[in-house]
């Protein structure tokens, strides 16, 4: 799910060109809220970059980049926070959620999903970068 639309059309490129139509959907909504029923797993690229640090990235990627694919607002967790609030009600038992984040945001992520069993994964470069919970 993505609210906006263009990147959805962009997904649905990428999507048809993969042959993927009939496993994977897209849908125009915010966070969980379009959720009908509980979900498996949930995987989540939200953005988690501060506001002030926004003005600090490469040009080619704030150039790039739509300003609302970026921002996370103060502290760069406040999308983080409303889908932690919403998948401890709307994750299966046995269910999945991974999140990729600032590795500085780990201390202040990981508490607010005590509801699940959580562990680190790093990225490429050895940086902790995402943040698993599984739901008991």
């Amino acid at each position: 799910a993505d609210v906006s639309a263009a990147a959805l059309a962009v997904a649905d490129v990428n999507r048809r060109r993969l042959d993927l139509v009939e496993r994977v959907s897209l849908v125009h909504g915010d966070l969980l809220d379009w959720l009908a029923a509980p979900a498996d797993l949930v995987v989540a690229n939200l953005p988690y970059l501060p506001t002030a640090s926004i003005a600090d990235l490469q040009p080619e990627v704030a150039h790039f980049e739509p300003h609302q694919a970026l921002d996370g607002g103060p502290d760069g967790t406040d999308l983080i926070r409303r889908l932690l609030s919403s998948a401890r009600h709307l994750v299966c038992q046995g269910g999945t959620v991974l999140l990729e984040l600032e590795p500085n945001q780990l201390q202040d992520v990981r508490p607010l999903a005590s509801w699940g069993a959580t562990s680190v994964i790093a990225d490429l470069s050895g940086q902790p970068r995402f943040l698993r919970i599984d739901v008991p």
